[in-house]
């Protein structure tokens, strides 16, 4: 059986680049720590959220970097915004493939919907590179790395957003990380989804919002429970949860 180190590395190789050692080592790290037992890919629901930290903490490295090298000169501006989109566009592809079960599992109409999130993440890079530039003398780099970071969180959405596809996305009245809560983009909430019954051609879902591991908001607790049922056609896949991360 194939190892999970080489699993993993096969999933993220394309993306990765030359930061394969980097993502090999914080992945045996993980896997020393926990003790997981081998696993075949596609990625499972169980494995997800374990994946998500990871790929998060690898793109904290780099914005951290990123922020040291712009801070001493080392780069310019305009360097900096263009790696660190990149990084950006790296992140948010895995979070994506992450959330759809892995990288063979994402459509053309999946990569479709995650441009617009890309788009919007990418003016506000741009509102972030203008205040460095307008603040260059009285910036922290403390405040640059704190603020690079922010992005790092809102990925999950990306995952989200795959998760629930276009059906339930339409159906649900809100999305983890979708911004409708005070937590922002830093909502580990979930929703829950179970098939109530089949009728014909068609299945009744009943979804419901579950608090996740983390300290909550106002509207989160509010939300917790609450409960939709949709009737959906029988061929629409119904994902066991969306976000959570």
């Amino acid at each position: 059986m194939t190892s999970i180190i080489e699993q993993a590395q096969k999933v993220f190789l394309e993306e990765l680049d030359k930061d394969t050692d980097t993502f090999l080592e914080r992945w045996k790290k993980y896997v020393d720590s926990t003790n997981l037992v081998e696993k075949q890919l596609p990625i499972t629901d169980a494995g997800k959220a374990a994946l998500l930290e990871l790929r998060r903490q690898m793109f904290w490295d780099r914005t951290d970097k990123l922020a040291e090298q712009l801070y001493t000169g080392e780069i310019s501006i305009g360097q900096w915004q263009e790696t660190f989109k990149e990084n950006m566009r790296q992140f948010y592809s895995s979070s994506a493939a992450i959330g759809k079960g892995g990288w063979d599992n994402m459509t053309n109409a999946d990569w479709g919907r995650l441009g617009p999130v890309m788009k919007e993440q990418y003016r506000y890079l741009q509102g972030f590179a203008e205040h460095i530039s307008l603040n260059r003398d009285t910036i922290s780099l403390k405040y640059i790395k704190s603020r690079s970071r922010l992005y790092g969180e809102g990925g999950a959405y990306g995952a989200a957003l795959i998760e629930a596809g276009v059906v339930f996305e339409a159906l649900l009245p809100w999305l983890p990380r979708d911004g409708s809560t005070e937590c922002l983009n830093r909502c580990h909430c979930r929703w829950s989804n179970r098939v109530v019954s089949k009728q014909r051609d068609f299945k009744l879902v009943e979804s419901t919002w579950r608090l996740g591991e983390a300290d909550h908001c106002t509207t989160c607790f509010k939300r917790d429970g609450h409960q939709v049922f949709n009737r959906v056609h029988e061929s629409v896949h119904i994902p066991q949860a969306i976000g959570g991360y």
